[in-house]
């Protein structure tokens, strides 16, 4: 085995000089990569917490509303059927004096107890 010369030794240490430039910037890049993931993950995961809660308070709200009406003695199967057919009957333009009524219904319910 023949010695190097000083010229070859420099232009190997530049090589491998650049094969690990190479490999810690693939290596750094990884790692932004995979914080980036993570707080992709992290955002999706609140995302879904939120929409969650928010179907979770919609849930509530609407069980609030049946007992409001006065309906929640009715078997579940019942008033599904009546609101269908309510649904199924009910013209577009008759929505705002629907709207009307329920509001009057919730105000009155409000004084009833005692709230303002």
């Amino acid at each position: 085995m023949t010695k190097k010369s000083l010229k070859e030794r420099a232009a190997d240490a530049d090589k491998r000089a650049r094969q690990l430039k190479a490999q810690l910037n693939l290596k750094n890049k990884r790692e932004r990569t995979r914080e980036a993931n993570a707080q992709e993950r992290k955002q999706l995961a609140q995302a879904m917490k939120w929409t969650c809660q928010k179907d979770a308070h919609r849930k509530i709200e609407l069980g609030g509303v049946v007992i409001a009406a006065g309906a929640d003695q009715m078997d579940p199967a019942e008033l599904c059927g009546l609101l269908l057919v309510a649904l199924r009957n009910l013209a577009a333009e008759k929505l705002p004096a629907l709207r009307q009524i329920g509001l009057t219904h919730f105000e009155a319910r409000k004084h009833s107890r005692g709230e303002e």
